[in-house]
């Protein structure tokens, strides 16, 4: 058995710790502080949603000190930073303006992280926009 809820890779594993309702249980005081938003109502959805955390979690090992998550980091570059740190932070490059498809995986890359459906970020849906219209640009 996984130690961790979070350590957890299939649904056997998953249901070792118990009923679905103890289960959601262990898995809300593991996911303390990670801006989780899945499902838990079936035991796929909560694996899934597990599985989810765990990757938040390891995105947020930088420990960095000013930001509690990956998202807020990028939130913070895409709402109140600009120039060039700003694309500096965001990862962007000349390769992004060249390469429509190296442009379309930086896009997609980022609103899995910062899209208001996975992230619960109050200016989630204004990254998001700001990731469109980089992204619109790259492609001009």
């Amino acid at each position: 058995m996984a130690k961790n809820i979070l350590e957890v890779k299939t649904l056997e594993e998953l249901k070792e710790f118990g009923k679905l309702v103890e289960v959601r249980k262990i898995f809300k005081e593991a996911a303390k502080g990670l801006d989780v938003k899945g499902k838990t109502n079936s035991w796929a959805n909560m694996l899934e949603t597990v599985k989810e955390a765990a990757s938040l979690k390891e995105e947020a090992g930088f420990e960095d000190p000013f930001f509690k998550s990956r998202a807020a980091r990028l939130i913070f570059f895409l709402t109140q930073a600009d120039g060039e740190m700003r694309m500096k932070e965001l990862g962007v490059n000349r390769k992004h303006y060249a390469d429509k498809d190296y442009a379309k995986k930086w896009m997609t890359d980022l609103l899995k992280v910062i899209h208001p459906d996975v992230c619960r970020h109050p200016l989630a849906a204004d990254a998001t926009a700001e990731v469109n219209r980089i992204y619109e640009d790259m492609l001009s």
